[in-house]
């Protein structure tokens, strides 16, 4: 029974939307992407918005299902605090994008501590209405923080692109020319030009 449970439809959706968050969070880590080579702002905001989006819906979608909720919140955490760096990555701006990620960890960090602050010594229990509201109040301000975040970095990207773009040295047309010899054609030589703008 437990191994039917892994091949369930929503399950195959969940790894397929992990292994494309991936493959979108990963396109701009150097060594994948060559050097050099300008970017797209568009696709940079398109990558940050569906990084986010779409691991964060099947989240939802298995969370509400209650019997996968560990893999939905996974999967909303992934969108939520790495898919909206993905732009970056892509864009040529990983390190600012790794400092993304880090800020919200950062809160979330935060948060945590303070609430065990608050809460410790069995003070966030219904009968402390003060302890639980506060406590409640730091989660309510870590989440729209975070949130927040992340709708900056999704609205924001373009930005970081177009600099990136900018600072790229300016081509200039240049004329190469390289020897060739070729032996299906009875050992001839010549040469090969090649121009680019």
């Amino acid at each position: 029974m437990q191994a039917s449970h892994w091949r369930t439809p929503t399950r195959k959706a969940a790894w397929t939307v992990c292994a494309v968050t991936m493959t979108l969070t990963t396109m701009g880590v150097p060594g994948v992407v060559r050097a050099q080579e300008t970017k797209s702002e568009g696709t940079a905001s398109l990558l940050s918005f569906t990084a986010t989006l779409l691991p964060i819906g099947l989240g939802v979608a298995m969370v509400a299902s209650d019997d996968q909720s560990g893999a939905g919140t996974l999967l909303i955490g992934t969108g939520l605090y790495l898919g909206p760096a993905a732009g970056y990555w892509y864009g040529g701006a990983s390190r600012r994008g790794w400092k993304r990620v880090g800020i919200r960890f950062g809160i979330t960090g935060a948060a945590i501590l303070a609430i065990g602050g608050i809460c410790s010594g069995d003070n966030c229990n219904m009968d402390d209405g003060a302890a639980l509201g506060a406590a409640m109040i730091v989660a309510l301000g870590a989440s729209v923080a975070i949130v927040s975040s992340a709708i900056y970095d999704i609205a924001n990207v373009h930005r970081h692109v177009r600099n990136y773009n900018q600072g790229l040295p300016r081509r200039r047309a240049r004329l190469s020319l390289a020897p060739i010899a070729s032996p299906a054609h009875g050992g001839t030589f010549g040469v090969v030009g090649q121009v680019r703008f």
